[in-house]
């Protein structure tokens, strides 16, 4: 092994020894490379390449210290310099000497790829022309086959230019030598759009001859029947670059979902991703189905932002910060774009399939909306879309996208004709059907694959041909059999399988003995290894949904809802709430409506529920922003009135609605509509609803600063939390509130350390309540400030800020660097508070649901002000004014402060 070696094909790269050498300075590189290559080189040669703009002597010195330098990071021989010449020493193994042997380096690359010295053009020149004639040399050396090491330097040439119609051919070639039809198409695809772009040209007669003997090819691995012409046009449209889109359409059973899979299967090498809806459109089901196949994602290099907003809606991605924020639907398809894309850049091309899309809700159909509006010339993403026959919003929506670098293929599936009907059951069964058979298979199938596949399983067909979809996918499966793919036709999408037998009524016993005779004739599957289930067929939950009996039916959906209903996570909640509605329970769709909404409400509409950490890390079901929270209270209205004049319903129901109307700012209507709730709630003696009712109207005289009836409530809450801590330190935490409006801090600042103590000591029993507690001592760097130890105070409210930070506490932040810059701004820091404040703009910015305070928009104002942009500061100080409707003193008083020196401000001139 030679002692140096030097890499000039590709990005530059030295070895002294085996170990990497780095030169100081890209000037020393390009002289290095330069001898390496040209071997002897006269030092006035050198100067003129490398320092042709400096005088002689400066110029001589340079290459003296260049050259000291290259001596220095590698062996003294390296270089040898002579008084008028610099020369390569021995020793040396460089990969661009093999060319010279008639060999093709181990490593394909340009010469110096990447590197460039602009203030160097003679130098830069030298390059180009080294390059271009390195790259001839090897392109003559891999299409005569010399020089050994061929594939990756092809590879690598059809890389660099698309357009050389020499070389394409070859790489065709070759990938379909080693079997690899599917990129052989994609390199067609790739040539193609080169010429078009470059030259204004198309591929040769010789290119596209080969273009369809790889088709041909591909086509002969296919498993459908009847289908060569569609799928030739979708294998041959789907290897185009850039943002390529199928849409896949035909009625019930024409073999939509199987074309999609066979195109996925048979194109280049892709990962599949794959969506589809349940019946009851729980919102964006779609995307968590088709997300799963990428978890875990938090790690994905450009990408975790994307990943973690994701993961706040999608809680199988993985994904956590410690609050949820909802999203609108088109900012999660934006999203999942991103993490797409990301994936293909990464990991190689992507098909997403989206299946049923006749069957998707309109959350889900905004995000597809969303995210196929981000498909472009980029690449690696492909999108395959199957839905039944006739228009749609989305391919409307497509066909506007064309001429933004999205080309769409529109399917439409025909049922088989006679001939290709009896062609498929001959591929499936063995048997070859005489044309009466044939037409009579025709008659009874109407054509269509999935029938045509079901009369090949049955061994009956010839004498008993389907009297009907139902009968014969039914008619020969036992009791509990019918039972279980009953309960799934109910469920309508994955089901764990716990989850199922419950929903079934079948014994442990007989439930798994029906599970397995139906994977065995291939009517249901299993998924996620093993612990879901599915029907196997879409249809097949159509036709047995479409046949059972009413009673069955709705007895079925109710025992669904109870069963999901009495899951933790959101999503299945929803579900069981489309169940009971189906099953005609509007007490049981009242009742998990309500528990649905409180646990969105804890989440999104109070700012420190006395909710452990993990509880707040949870996902909560996807509303959308006030109108969509609004328009979901409004639908359990009529419910409410429905259930009978059930006091516990109505008032929960007021108290939930109540609250949300307090946190806008209806502080008439909220307040009435909680007091109503806190009386109903004393009557039946439901202590959990009576501190709900008391929280909310604590949250609202904290925004009146009213202490007299916040010292109220808090007093009523320590005595009905009874044994619960978390409303206990509640309770201390509002009453530390109601003594800091009335003036005394000293006694708050005592308040505030009993209520942190008792999170804090809610921690040390295994529940962690790090938010409530920072919040606490939040309040007590307040207190400690107003009564005169400031910088204390600001130090207490700024370790506050660094451990919500470190906690990862998003809904925290924005709160803690609003408090923080108020202080800074009444400590006389204006421009710290008002660059705090301006953060906090931006990080409210992003949760659609929070409602923004005016000293944060007041401090915005000034930041806006102080980057010279008067105008957005008049118009955000006007909205921190119109925020004062509330007569908040301590809101009104710090205003006046901000206007005072925002005039200031406007009156220094504009630099």
């Amino acid at each position: 092994m030679r002692p140096m070696k030097a890499r000039l094909l590709g990005p530059m790269a030295l070895w002294s020894h085996g170990e990497g050498v780095h030169l100081p300075f890209k000037k020393a590189y390009g002289l290095l490379a330069y001898v390496l290559v040209n071997r002897r080189v006269h030092r006035d040669r050198l100067m003129d390449l490398l320092w042709g703009d400096v005088d002689r002597v400066k110029a001589s010195g340079s290459l003296r210290n260049a050259l000291y330098e290259i001596r220095r990071h590698l062996p003294p021989e390296a270089l040898v310099p002579r008084r008028l010449w610099v020369e390569r020493g021995p020793g040396w193994e460089v990969d661009l000497d093999l060319l010279e042997e008639g060999r093709l380096p181990p490593e394909a690359g340009d010469f110096l790829e990447g590197f460039s010295l602009p203030e160097c053009p003679l130098f830069d020149d030298w390059v180009y022309q080294v390059r271009q004639q390195v790259r001839e040399r090897i392109r003559r050396m891999v299409l005569e086959g010399a020089g050994g090491e061929g594939d990756r330097h092809l590879m690598w040439l059809f890389r660099s230019d698309p357009t050389d119609h020499r070389v394409v051919p070859v790489v065709m070639g070759a990938l379909m030598g080693s079997n690899r039809p599917g990129e052989a198409l994609r390199a067609f695809w790739l040539h193609r759009r080169a010429l078009m772009e470059d030259l204004e040209d198309g591929p040769s007669e010789q290119v596209l001859e080969l273009r369809d003997r790889v088709l041909e090819r591909v086509l002969r691995r296919s498993k459908l029947v009847g289908r060569d012409r569609e799928l030739r046009a979708a294998l041959d449209f789907a290897a185009s670059p850039g943002g390529s889109v199928v849409w896949i359409s035909g009625e019930p059973g024409v073999g939509k979902t199987r074309f999609a899979r066979e195109l996925v299967r048979l194109s280049y090498p892709a990962r599949a991703l794959w969506g589809r809806p349940t019946l009851g459109r729980v919102p964006l089901w779609p995307w968590e189905d088709l997300l799963k196949g990428l978890s875990p994602i938090g790690h994905l290099p450009g990408a975790e932002e994307a990943a973690m907003r994701l993961g706040r809606v999608f809680p199988s991605l993985g994904v956590r910060g410690l609050d949820f924020q909802p999203s609108d639907a088109a900012s999660i398809g934006v999203m999942a774009f991103r993490i797409i894309r990301q994936v293909a850049r990464t990991e190689g091309p992507v098909w997403l399939c989206f299946d049923d899309l006749h069957r998707f809700d309109h959350p889900s159909l905004e995000a597809l909306r969303a995210f196929l509006s981000c498909l472009g010339g980029d690449g690696g993403v492909s999108v395959a879309l199957v839905s039944r026959r006739g228009d749609h919003p989305i391919r409307r929506h497509l066909r506007s996208l064309k001429g933004r670098g999205v080309e769409l293929l529109e399917l439409e599936l025909s049922p088989l004709d006679v001939r290709s009907g009896a062609a498929m059951y001959l591929a499936l069964t063995g048997v070859e059907l005489t044309p009466r058979e044939a037409e009579a298979l025709h008659a009874s199938t109407l054509g269509l694959p999935l029938f045509i596949e079901e009369a090949a399983g049955r061994s009956s067909w010839r004498t008993d041909l389907l009297s009907g979809a139902v009968e014969g996918l039914m008619g020969d499966l036992s009791g509990p059999e019918v039972e279980l793919m009953e309960a799934l036709s109910v469920l309508d999408g994955p089901v764990e399988v716990e989850d199922l037998r419950e929903v079934s009524g079948l014994s442990e016993g007989a439930f798994r003995e029906a599970l397995r005779s139906l994977l065995g004739l291939r009517l249901v599957r299993l998924e996620g290894g093993g612990e879901v289930v599915d029907v196997y067929h879409g249809i097949f939950r159509e036709c047995v949904y479409l046949s059972m009996d009413p009673l069955v039916k709705g007895e079925l959906h109710r025992r669904a809802g109870g069963v999901l209903g009495r899951k933790g996570d959101p999503f299945s909640v929803q579900r069981g709430i489309h169940h009971m509605r189906r099953g005609g329970d509007p007490r049981g769709e009242l009742k998990l409506r309500l528990k649905d909404l409180t646990r969105h409400m804890e989440l999104h509409y109070e700012l420190f529920p006395p909710l452990p950490d993990e509880a707040l890390k949870a996902p909560s079901p996807f509303y959308g922003d006030r109108e969509a929270t609004l328009e979901m209270l409004d639908q359990v209205g009529p419910l409410v009135g429905a259930s009978g004049g059930d006091r516990g319903y109505l008032a929960r129901f007021l108290m939930l609605k109540g609250g949300f109307l307090l946190w806008w700012g209806e502080y008439g209507r909220g307040r009435g509509m909680v007091l109503q709730a806190l009386e109903l709630a004393e009557g039946l003696g439901d202590g959990v609803l009576v501190l709900g009712a008391l929280r909310r109207l604590g949250y609202l005289y904290v925004q009146l600063e009213d202490h007299r009836s916040l010292g109220d409530v808090a007093s009523r809450m320590e005595v009905a939390s009874g044994g619960d801590l978390p409303h206990l330190g509640l309770a201390l935490r509002l009453r530390g509130l109601s003594l800091a409006f009335a003036g005394l801090h000293r006694e708050a600042l005592e308040v505030f350390g009993e209520s942190a103590q008792v999170f804090s000591l809610l921690g040390e029993s295994g529940f962690r309540y790090h938010l409530n507690r920072l919040a606490a001592e939040a309040y007590r760097g307040e207190s400690t400030f107003a009564m005169g130890r400031r910088e204390e105070g600001l130090q207490l409210v700024r370790r506050c800020l660094e451990e919500a930070e470190s906690l990862g506490m998003r809904r925290l932040r924005p709160f803690m660097m609003s408090l923080l810059g108020r202080l800074e701004c009444l400590e006389g820091r204006w421009a710290e508070g008002a660059w705090l404040g301006a953060e906090a703009l931006r990080a409210l910015d992003q949760m659609p649901w929070w409602r923004i305070d005016a000293p944060t928009l007041a401090m915005g104002a000034l930041q806006e002000a102080l980057e010279g942009r008067r105008d957005r500061a008049r118009s955000l100080m006007g909205e921190a004014r119109s925020a004062l409707g509330i007569r908040k003193p301590s809101w009104d008083s710090f205003l006046r402060l901000a206007q005072e020196e925002l005039r200031r401000l406007s009156s220094l001139p504009e630099a």
